[in-house]
This record gives structure tokens, C-alpha cells and sequence, in this order.
């Protein structure tokens, strides 16, 4: 297993997020990264997501938890382990230093069974920003170490700020009025700008499948 850059290796202190973040599918099977981790590029990278690793290092240093790539930029995506357990995702902000972003980021054609609809590959969407890490961490705890969180029905979490998540499970999309009312619920005492986000995503669905 690659070790990390010197300085990285030495600042960080959970052998669990270093094996995560100098894993290969991280750094060589991503159209928008280029360079290893020693090479200039990749120590841009490295710092880009600095602010991430420190809020792992510091509140989940044992895991478990997961990285994926986003394809937009290259970041690193902080998500649940359990691999059917999509919707959420955690990155470091690309225009608001030292904060993080939270937001949507699931794969809409794992939850239909619809041939026809149309093929949205992975979808990150930020909805809002945060550095008050301890508040954060005790969201996390919530969201991602949930007891039915190893669930055998595949399922979403989407946040849309941090007391409001909306959970649609299985082939939701499929289902579409009753996973409408579930977001509707879920926001129906939030601020505005809150409910026109559950309304974005309900729009978002709707053009997935078609309707």
C-alpha cells in the first residue's frame, strides 16, 4: 500500500483514513485527477482536501466510512461505509476556505427499474456549507452510523441542512408520488430556501424518469 507524503503522513494521525486516501482508485482511475500524490499536482490536491482529512482525523479516525471521487473536480467525497447507502456525501468547500460542504451525491439509476428512463450517472449537489466541525461530527453520527444503517433494502439520505434529511428507500424513483410527499413532510416546516431545494430535487426526479 503507498504511503502518503511525508508531511501528510506524519500530520495525520488514523492509519484508517491514510489507507483510504492513498488508495490507487483515488488517485489513477479518475478522468479529472492527474499526477500521484508526489508530484505537484497531487500535492495541490492533498491540500484542496486537507480541511476533510483533519474533520475525519479528528472525529472518525477509526471508520469505518468510504471515499469516492467527485467527478466534477476531483474531490474527495466522505460517505457511509455501507455501500447501499447513497444521498449524502461530504466534501471539502472549493470557495469558502477552511469549510466543508454537504450535499447530495447518490447514482439516480440504482434506484429504478426503469429501462427508459434516462441515465444520470453521479450527481453532487452542495446544499450547504459548514465549519462547526463538533455540530457537524454529531450530525455524521446521525446520518451515517444509524443502527439501520446496514439495512438490506437500498436507500438515500438526502440533506438538505442539519436537521432535515429526507430518507427514500429502495426504487424510489419508481414510486414517485409517495417519495414526493416523504420530502414534502420532512420540509414542510423548514425556511424557504429549504423547501426550494426539496423542490429542485423533486424536479431532478421527475426529469430522471421522464414525468
Amino acid at each position: 500500500m503507498p504511503t502518503l507524503p511525508t508531511r501528510y503522513e506524519k500530520l495525520y494521525k488514523s492509519a484508517y483514513l491514510k489507507t483510504a486516501i492513498a488508495d490507487d482508485g483515488m488517485w489513477n482511475l479518475i478522468p479529472s485527477v492527474t499526477g500521484s500524490m508526489d508530484s505537484v499536482q497531487g500535492a495541490r490536491r492533498m491540500k484542496e482536501n486537507h480541511v476533510l482529512f483533519t474533520f475525519i482525523d479528528t472525529y472518525f479516525p477509526d471508520g469505518p466510512f468510504a471515499f469516492e471521487p467527485n467527478m466534477q473536480d476531483g474531490r474527495f467525497v466522505f460517505l457511509p461505509a455501507v455501500v447501499d447507502h447513497q444521498g449524502i456525501g461530504i466534501c471539502a468547500s472549493m470557495d469558502v476556505p477552511g469549510f466543508l460542504d454537504i450535499g447530495h451525491f447518490w447514482y439516480p439509476w440504482e434506484f429504478t427499474e426503469n429501462d427508459t428512463a434516462f441515465h444520470v450517472d453521479q450527481v453532487w449537489v452542495c446544499m450547504y456549507k459548514t465549519n462547526l466541525f463538533d455540530e457537524l461530527a454529531e450530525t455524521v453520527k446521525r446520518w451515517y452510523f444509524r443502527e439501520d444503517s446496514a439495512s438490506e433494502e437500498k436507500f438515500c439520505t438526502f440533506p438538505f441542512g442539519p436537521q432535515h434529511v429526507v430518507r427514500l428507500e429502495g426504487d424510489f424513483l419508481d414510486r414517485m408520488n409517495s417519495s414526493i410527499r416523504a420530502i414534502r413532510a420532512e420540509l414542510k416546516d423548514a425556511d424557504p430556501m429549504v423547501q426550494r431545494n426539496g423542490e429542485g430535487l423533486i424536479q431532478f426526479m421527475k426529469r430522471v424518469v421522464g414525468k
